[in-house]
């Protein structure tokens, strides 16, 4: 244990500490529970910011009973989460709408205003209830301050242009040499494409770069699969207590402390 930093058997991949035996460039980051986290659980879930949706345009835009939305939105959720669990492909909020209100008889006008009044709404009610991590835009700043090469690669419904718009009003955009969401990419983590897309924006190697994420699965097993050393952060309040990576991140700020000394 170093500080909050357990290292546990060694990458069969990489050194587990960079140092001396790495040349860190490039360091990439997951986004939610990563560096930022909801104010209260579940308040950024679709299934809520949709029905809160609903009450507020409900009469506006002419949609049927609220029983009916709720099903509808029941029944595509359920082959959403299929499609990106099972086959790791992105559902974007502007893809996702168009087909709920489809399936909901919304004709093509009618369909398009409420599709695009969902994705505003649903993009700054998520943007209201997070606030960033205790200590990451810190860190991240550390980084960029010792000339290492920062990459967001994310998991997201949320289109491109309306996470940058919620990342720069959080100040963390301009810590990022490459933005790479999967919204915009269309493939998810763990799937190596999109950490590899990410390195080639960043124009470093697997073996030059560190990767910080909360998902045992997406981000340390993902990173892993591209050849690129993992931290699993588990800093947010819902983090797991155990973990299986070689770096365990369990405070930003005491992970600053560290990191500032080994870089």
């Amino acid at each position: 244990m170093i500080g909050l930093i357990r290292v546990s058997s060694p990458s069969p991949i990489h050194s587990p500490l960079p140092g001396a035996a790495m040349h860190l460039r490039a360091a990439t980051f997951d986004y939610w529970e990563t560096l930022i986290e909801e104010r209260e659980q579940g308040a950024a879930s679709l299934e809520r910011t949709a029905s809160a949706f609903y009450r507020q345009s409900a009469m506006l835009l002419h949609l049927p009973p609220e029983p009916v939305f709720e099903e509808a939105l029941q029944r595509r959720l359920a082959v959403t989460r299929e499609r990106m669990t099972g086959e790791l492909l992105e559902v974007p909020l502007d893809h996702f709408f168009p087909l709920l209100f489809e399936d909901l008889g919304l004709s093509a006008a009618a369909n398009k205003v409420a599709s695009r009044e969902a994705v505003l709404f649903i993009t700054e009610r998520v943007h209201e209830v997070t606030v960033a991590l205790p200590g990451a835009v810190e860190f991240l700043a550390l980084l960029k301050e010792k000339g290492i090469k920062i990459g967001l690669v994310s998991n997201t419904q949320i289109p491109p242009a309306q996470r940058r718009e919620s990342l720069r009003r959080l100040g963390l955009l301009p810590y990022f040499d490459a933005v790479v969401l999967s919204s915009g990419f269309m493939h998810r983590k763990p799937k190596p494409a999109i950490f590899q897309e990410t390195l080639r924006q960043l124009q470093v190697q697997p073996e030059e770069c560190l990767h910080f994420g909360d998902s045992l699965n997406a981000d340390v097993k993902g990173a892993r699969g591209a050849g690129i050393l993992s931290v699993h952060v588990m800093a947010g309040r819902n983090a797991a207590s155990t973990s299986e990576a070689e770096l365990v991140i369990r405070d930003w700020r005491t992970a600053l402390a560290l990191f500032a000394r080994l870089l």
